[in-house]
């Protein structure tokens, strides 16, 4: 006997009605019930990759985080260290562009002397190829010694394991990413690094001005220099001085100015970068000399400290020219502005940066910072008084700079 495969009955239609509906088979009932089912467990583990997926990723970027926290400069990395509105970013532009041919603009520049405090670069660490024999990394992180035998340990944040990596002493401050106060972005692993200073009270009024055009800060310059939270960097300006001018465990190896001079601490011998395993070898930048003298400064730095004897090799000297040309105050605004400004504030502070936010203001001097910012004697005395301005200047050779 054939088997055929019974099909549903139509009803005979109602009386003055339409046509009557289909009632399927109980096979085909089944049939229904197994592929609503199926669909279901499709649809539940197709939510469910997606799930895994995007905890994974998650979870991956903070395992890349945490094998960073192991992770060590190599022998020949150097550390370009500044509070911010010092004069690092210039820097960046003219040492890449002495070191490396074509232009250097904001996007590249983290190509070649890579923002520790972006979350990209921090991810890839590791695999930057800088500029043989050496690499440069960018950090704004003070000289915490501490942070030398950085290890996992507890956390009063909470109980997952990626609570429980340690953070920098003191937070950098809002709008930033995590990775900004992981290692190997913490000074005292390093052992060498380039310093960039300039006077206090220039720093502080281009950082408060920089603070208020973030949306960071609202209120007036003598409110900003007393605030201990909003608006700060973590230090105060003089105090990340401190953190590596008295720190024990750096060694000044070269100036653009007699450091130390005054107080019989002149910097004698040749600049060996890491001599010493336990000491970080510092080689300070003044940005008042940067800016005065910029083919000299830059001649000095690379050839005493970066690259020892570069200025002996020929067309050395070009070069160095030919950077300074390039990134004067007028190219570099042209640059930002066809760029679209820096890649980190892109991403952090996207809302400010589409209201006219620049990196480079109008290039504030002494005289600008005199009449913008410090008018009241009350601010220069707590300057000098309370945040311990007068006890660095001196060493710094400020001094002699009238302000």
């Amino acid at each position: 006997m054939s088997t055929k495969r019974r099909r549903g009955k139509r009803e005979a239609p109602k009386k003055g009605g339409s046509p009557g509906k289909l009632v399927p088979s109980p096979h085909e009932l089944s049939a229904l019930r197994f592929t609503f089912k199926r669909g279901n467990a499709a649809v539940i583990s197709i939510f469910a990759l997606v799930l895994v997926g995007v905890f994974t990723k998650v979870l991956s970027d903070k395992i890349n985080a945490a094998k960073a926290l192991g992770e060590r400069p190599r022998v020949n990395d150097i550390l370009l260290s500044s509070f911010p509105k010092t004069g690092s970013f210039w820097l960046r532009f003219l040492l890449s562009s002495v070191m490396r041919e074509g232009e250097i603009n904001f996007n590249n520049i983290e190509t070649y002397v890579p923002d520790l405090e972006y979350g990209d670069n921090r991810k890839r660490f590791q695999r930057f190829e800088g500029t043989p024999p050496l690499r440069l990394f960018k950090s704004h992180q003070p000289y915490l010694p501490s942070d030398r035998e950085m290890v996992l340990g507890a956390s009063e944040k909470g109980s997952f394991w990626w609570d429980k990596l340690p953070k920098c002493d003191e937070m950098i401050g809002g709008g930033m990413e995590e990775t900004q106060c992981l290692c190997p972005n913490c000074p005292a692993r390093w052992s060498a690094a380039v310093v960039v200073i300039r006077d206090a009270r220039s720093t502080l009024c281009s950082y408060y001005n920089f603070q208020v055009a973030l949306g960071n800060f609202e209120g007036g310059f003598g409110e900003f220099l007393r605030d201990r939270e909003a608006g700060r960097y973590g230090y105060d300006y003089v105090q990340w001085l401190r953190s590596w001018l008295d720190s024990e465990e750096v060694r000044v190896v070269g100036a653009s100015f007699p450091f130390g001079a005054i107080e019989g601490e002149a910097i004698e011998g040749e600049t060996i970068v890491g001599e010493e395993e336990d000491l970080t070898s510092v080689y300070l930048i003044r940005y008042e000399d940067l800016k005065s003298d910029p083919v000299g400064t830059v001649t000095e730095l690379v050839d005493k400290f970066l690259v020892p004897g570069a200025a002996e090799e020929a067309g050395f000297d070009e070069k160095v020219v030919r950077a300074v040309e390039q990134n004067d105050f007028d190219s570099m605004k042209r640059k930002e502005t066809r760029d679209g400004g820096g890649l980190l504030f892109r991403k952090s502070y996207p809302d400010a940066v589409n209201g006219g936010f620049a990196i480079l203001n109008k290039g504030r001097g002494k005289e600008d910072a005199k009449k913008e910012c410090w008018v009241e004697e009350e601010d220069v005395r707590y300057l000098f008084e309370e945040l311990g301005w007068g006890g660095v200047e001196k060493k710094l050779g400020y001094m002699h700079l009238s302000f």
